[in-house]
């Protein structure tokens, strides 16, 4: 009764497109695109220490790979991602945090590290379209290696939007050896 189960990569990737899931890790690193799929879905690591403005964020969690958000209302919090992001030459976006479908909205980051490990030009952070606006919130979070001209951009593709977002909050993040701008439209 009541033993600790641990699930497998797979299982917890899958658990992330349920309908009403809070999914915690711990001393866990594991590689595979993040589908947050389902509605009001947290997916948090334990044992995070640290700051991101006080330069010692750190985590027992690390995911290598992308984050795609069509759940209405997500929230990661500590956890380590790291990925390769890129736009490559067919065209294809790969950057970091992606949304499909023009559900989301709402969607809180907290006390995680986003980290690109490419070194294409175009590597991006956060691209926009298919985001449902609302509510979005990055808080405590480390940001660091992305080298495209467009580092953030909330609901659209350096363009006119087409969702409306009701706010948009930033705060006691760090942005560690980033280029590009960030658009809240």
């Amino acid at each position: 009764l009541f033993t600790e189960q641990p699930k497998t990569d797979a299982e917890i990737i899958a658990l992330l497109t349920q309908d009403d899931v809070d999914v915690h890790i711990r001393d866990r690193s594991f590689t595979g695109t993040v589908v947050l799929s389902g509605d009001n879905v947290t997916f948090r690591g334990l044992g995070v220490t640290g700051t991101a403005v006080g330069g010692d964020l750190a985590h027992t969690c690390i995911i290598t790979g992308k984050i795609e958000i069509s759940g209405s209302d997500v929230t990661l919090e500590g956890l380590h991602f790291k990925f390769d992001a890129e736009w490559t030459q067919g065209g294809d976006e790969f950057p970091m945090i992606s949304f499909t479908g023009g559900t989301n909205v709402a969607l809180t980051l907290k006390n995680c590290t986003f980290e690109n490990t490419g070194s294409h030009a175009d590597g991006r952070f956060w691209h926009g379209p298919g985001s449902g606006g609302g509510v979005q919130s990055i808080e405590g979070c480390l940001i660091k290696n992305f080298t495209s001209w467009m580092l953030l951009d909330a609901t659209t593709a350096s363009g006119t939007p087409t969702v409306r977002l009701e706010s948009f909050s930033l705060n006691a993040c760090k942005f560690d050896n980033c280029m590009g701008s960030m658009a809240v439209r």
